[in-house]
């Protein structure tokens, strides 16, 4: 793939994971149980450990994993299994992008707290904050791609 593609295909991803991601919060924030929540608040502590350290993507997977795992459906963790290169290019940066995806950091804490509130709505919103400072940063970078 050109790097032209690269990124075209960065931001048709983005399109996707909005849908599910988003959904996906606001479905955790309404019916998840208290024992799946906890385990999503075991792997954000592990992302944010990790972030502390240098390097969290794995675990940043994880967290988005879990929150995936956490609705109870298993037709969103096939369909994210069956997307599985294409959302996990995102965590290994493949435009070489300085600080990438940095920015989005802060609303992986934000948008666990509202899950663990019940507040489904401010989920949503948390979880496409995610997604959009990344289509932000990728947009930034690429002017002439969008």
């Amino acid at each position: 793939l050109n790097q032209l593609s690269k990124v075209k295909g960065l931001l048709y991803g983005l399109q996707v994971r909005r849908a599910l991601e988003g959904e996906a919060a606001a479905i955790c924030a309404s019916s998840a149980s208290a024992d799946r929540i906890a385990m999503i608040e075991k792997a954000l502590n592990r992302m944010e450990s990790a972030h502390a350290k240098g390097n969290s993507s794995e675990e940043d997977w994880e967290y988005h994993q879990s929150i995936i795992e956490a609705t109870g459906n298993p037709l969103f963790t096939q369909i994210i299994q069956s997307m599985r290169d294409l959302v996990h290019q995102f965590w290994e940066n493949p435009l070489q992008l300085p600080n990438f995806a940095e920015a989005s950091f802060p609303f992986h804490r934000s948008m666990f707290d509202a899950i663990a509130r019940r507040d489904p709505e401010a989920a949503r919103a948390e979880a496409l904050k995610i997604i959009d400072s990344v289509g932000e940063e990728i947009r930034e970078a690429y002017p002439n791609e969008t």
